[in-house]
């Protein structure tokens, strides 16, 4: 069976690639709305793919996606080492973005980032995780489950100065807090003792 899936899995990838990715270019279905980030997250592109990718990004410097498409993106521009560019994103005031929101005076997240549908619609939130996965670091080995095999590796933006939080799991609380401190990163660390 797992032949068949993997046959299967390669099959759909050549007909994502066929249809959607521009050899020419290096984007899938022309980037819009962060379709480069679809394709990145599950290992097809080239390196114009994410090239393409972070410099819309850069000259945009804000949100143009959807509520699926912002948590991929950012799941992305993390993994990838582009956590300025994350940070940049996640702090921008201009529309397409939650700043924008905020500013405007919601306090629900809106359906979408021009306020005309929906102001309590929470999909959008799906990418605070990156919150707790990227920023804090809390994550676990590959093939383990229930956080009892932790690996702590924040990605560390350089204009943010500070971060904290935790997370409750099935052995306890994990808490992770940074702060930046002159040339260095200082960290407090708290792990459930069976984990």
């Amino acid at each position: 069976e797992c032949v068949l899936f993997a046959d299967k899995a390669q099959k759909l990838k050549q007909a994502l690639l066929d249809n959607y990715f521009s050899k020419e270019t290096g984007n899938f279905f022309e980037n819009i709305q962060g379709a480069n980030a679809y394709g990145l997250d599950i290992g097809l592109g080239d390196d114009r793919t994410l090239s393409n990718l972070v410099s819309h990004y850069e000259k945009l410097s804000h949100f143009d996606t959807g509520f699926l498409g912002t948590d991929i993106l950012l799941e992305v521009l993390f993994r990838k080492g582009y956590q300025d560019l994350a940070y940049e994103l996640l702090g921008s005031r201009e529309l397409g973005s939650f700043l924008y929101m905020k500013d405007r005076g919601a306090t629900t997240l809106w359906e979408d980032w021009h306020g005309r549908d929906s102001h309590d619609h929470p999909m959008f939130g799906a990418c605070t995780r990156q919150l707790f996965t990227s920023v804090l670091g809390i994550g676990q080995k590959e093939n383990t489950v229930g956080y009892r095999n932790l690996i702590i590796c924040p990605q560390i933006p350089k204009k943010m100065q500070y971060a904290e939080g935790s997370l409750q799991t099935e052995n306890g609380t994990v808490s992770v807090s940074w702060h930046k401190e002159n040339d260095q990163v200082r960290f407090e660390i708290q792990i459930p003792e069976e984990t």
